[in-house]
């Protein structure tokens, strides 16, 4: 019984780790997801401000290049922001990866002791059993 708790307190501990490996990783999608989104966004409106008419005297000005190199360094600092939560995210997934197995480890154990516990029941009352079968009748 008393490896059969441990277990169980294996399990425990093993099931909130893979759970708070799977909120870090989740945290780190919705970065992804998120850096992906203003990078579309952003792709967008370059395309929409190539798409609109010319303005000769934004041009003139030289706002049409500074939007342009604007627009270029967003890109570059969303692309470096991007690249670091994606490496992080891989590393973070081996976590998770590697805490799902010792998780699965221990519910297994946990199973495992549990069956061990009642066959060793079922052959100690099936000794009983025997034994009481097996009793020479008194003699009278």
């Amino acid at each position: 019984m008393k490896d059969l708790r441990k277990l169980e307190q294996l399990q425990l501990i093993t099931a909130a780790k893979h759970q708070q490996q799977q909120q870090s990783y989740r945290r780190l999608m919705e970065q992804e997801n998120n850096l992906r989104a203003a990078l579309r966004k952003l792709d967008l409106h370059a395309a929409e401000a190539v798409k609109g008419a010319p303005d000769l005297s934004h041009q003139s000005l030289g706002l049409t290049t500074l939007w342009h190199a604007w627009v270029g360094k967003q890109k570059t600092q969303l692309n470096m922001q991007l690249s670091q939560v994606l490496s992080i995210k891989e590393f973070h997934l081996k976590q998770v990866r590697h805490s799902f197995g010792r998780e699965e480890v221990a519910t297994r154990l946990v199973a495992q002791e549990r069956k061990n516990i009642k066959q060793r029941a079922a052959a100690a009352q099936f000794e009983r059993i025997s034994s009481i079968a097996v009793m020479p009748a008194k003699d009278q």
